[in-house]
């Protein structure tokens, strides 16, 4: 009797642990959608400014390096901020006529 309560009590702290390990897991999934999102946003909004600015300037080499190229938004910021020497101030503008 004491083998079969034992394999029970074993069991039943298995189960237990599973239960955490998977609400773990679940939790640490949740928070890295939540990186990836915010991840994306950021390489989509730097990526799409870039890409404007180089098809409008008609810069065909920035262009298509731009869109075969992720480095979430760090080679689109060296172009519109060291190559294109937009400054932040008229990119606020520029967003910010935009949203209205």
């Amino acid at each position: 009797m004491n083998i079969i309560q034992s394999l029970i009590t074993i069991g039943s702290i298995t189960q237990t642990t599973n239960c955490e390990q998977i609400n773990n897991i679940s939790s640490d999934m949740s928070l890295l959608l939540v990186i990836l999102l915010i991840a994306a946003a950021w390489t989509l909004f730097w990526k799409a400014l870039a890409l404007w600015y180089a098809a409008r300037n008609n810069n065909k080499a920035w262009f298509i390096g731009l869109l075969l190229i992720n480095t979430l938004g760090i080679l689109e910021m060296i172009y519109l901020f060291f190559v294109l020497k937009i400054k932040i101030n008229k990119l606020y503008n520029y967003v910010t006529k935009i949203k209205k």
